[in-house]
């Protein structure tokens, strides 16, 4: 499947954008495989594990959306399912910018264009990585 065309790019991202609620909102429209893989091909900048996850050869649509459909009831779905497919529900830069973004009640991208300021997070080639030495909320420092 080609990448999206409408792909997000860093230099779109402003102070006051959205972007982990738009995240959720649009897998949560990813009903089938083919939508699953557009949403994470539009998202890969922010969600590159999630691409990752989700290209992955030992992706099956039908365990994911067996796990998602537990989880959004509430179930656990298991250790298993939340190390392989985690990073599709979860991915690690939006989590670093919602917590971020909710202890300073500062809007997500405000939290982006700050990491990328501070040193904490750079993008290439079209993806978001959070850097080594980057502090996380505690003050510990990212290995």
């Amino acid at each position: 499947m080609a990448k999206a065309e409408s792909k997000r790019r860093a230099n779109e991202i402003g102070y006051m954008t959205d972007l982990c609620k738009p995240y959720a909102d649009s897998l949560k429209k990813a009903k089938t495989l083919e939508k699953l893989l557009w949403h994470v091909s539009e998202w890969e900048l922010l969600a590159p594990d999630a691409f990752d996850s989700a290209h992955s050869p030992n992706f099956s649509w039908d365990k994911y959306a067996a796990g998602l459909a537990k989880e959004r009831l509430d179930i656990y779905a298991g250790d298993e399912w939340g190390s392989k497919y985690g990073a599709i529900v979860m991915p690690e830069v939006l989590m670093r910018i919602a917590i971020i973004a909710q202890q300073y009640l500062v809007p997500d991208g405000c939290i982006f264009i700050r990491l990328q300021q501070t040193g904490q997070l750079e993008v290439a080639n079209g993806r978001a990585k959070l850097l080594a030495g980057a502090a996380d909320r505690e003050g510990r420092e990212r290995e």
